[in-house]
């Protein structure tokens, strides 16, 4: 049986990233100059009524110069011309990402327990090894945030638990933000930081979750993580800094989008 390349390593080795089908001009008005780039024997969605299927196109620079057949792209390669061969494989216009909270901070500076870009199982080890690295260089008492905790893809086959976030920092409060967006994990500094206990009632919204011995877990969930939030001191930056940051993580973000094929959000 045929290998079939999936999109994301199609794309790489064609070196498109996150280059858009946007219409091409028809093969007949083609300018006389040779294509950096021709791909061949694929199933070509293009988005225009009029063709709205191909074998391959051309592409000079950052445009498409032609799209129709296999036959017809590699007539206009030139020495240069670099051909790859889709195999079959399907080729679709960039997609656009229509909820996403991209600002790129966190994946430029913070701790990621997880692989944000692709799937990952990871240890818990690994994520206790990577907050306690970062603890050694902050501040005591300044909150640490990790980001892109997924609880299905842990080998060890089980949930981080409290004994394992204070494994990370006894001097730290310590956040591992879940991937879903509606739980954290918290070690014990932080929980004494905001005067939680196993005692305190879960509030509307929110949940401070129990072990089955009726310990706190450390699994916070919805309006209680804006509780545990509340409290302790954070890393300040000036009004430069702060916009420096924030320039950088959106160019970050931007790059990554495109790597993924992300051309509009």
């Amino acid at each position: 049986m045929r290998h079939l390349r999936s999109r994301r390593v199609f794309l790489e080795q064609c070196g498109l990233g996150g280059l858009a089908l946007s219409a091409a001009p028809a093969f007949g008005a083609i300018a006389a100059q040779d294509p950096d780039l021709i791909v061949i024997n694929g199933i070509v969605a293009t988005m225009d009524p009029a063709k709205p299927m191909a074998q391959a196109f051309a592409v000079k620079g950052s445009h498409f110069l032609a799209v129709g057949t296999t036959e017809e792209m590699k007539s206009l390669a030139g020495p240069r011309t670099r051909i790859v061969d889709a195999g079959g494989g399907m080729v679709v216009p960039g997609f656009t990402d229509t909820h996403n909270h991209g600002r790129g901070e966190a994946l430029l500076y913070g701790v990621n327990a997880g692989n944000p870009y692709v799937v990952e199982y990871v240890t818990i080890q690994s994520i206790i090894d990577k907050l306690k690295a970062r603890a050694a260089e902050t501040k005591p008492g300044e909150w640490i945030v990790a980001n892109f905790y997924d609880d299905t893809k842990i080998k060890d086959k089980r949930q981080l638990t409290l004994a394992d976030m204070d494994k990370m920092s006894t001097e730290h409060p310590i956040e591992v933000r879940l991937r879903g967006g509606h739980a954290s994990m918290f070690n014990s500094f932080a929980f004494k930081q905001a005067g939680v206990t196993k005692e305190t009632p879960d509030i509307l919204g929110g949940t401070y979750e129990k072990d089955a011995k009726g310990e706190l877990s450390g699994r916070v969930t919805d309006t209680a993580i804006r509780k545990m939030n509340s409290f302790g001191a954070r890393t300040a930056y000036s009004p430069a800094e702060a916009a420096d940051r924030a320039l950088k993580g959106f160019e970050f973000i931007s790059a990554k989008f495109a790597e993924f094929g992300l051309t509009s959000v």
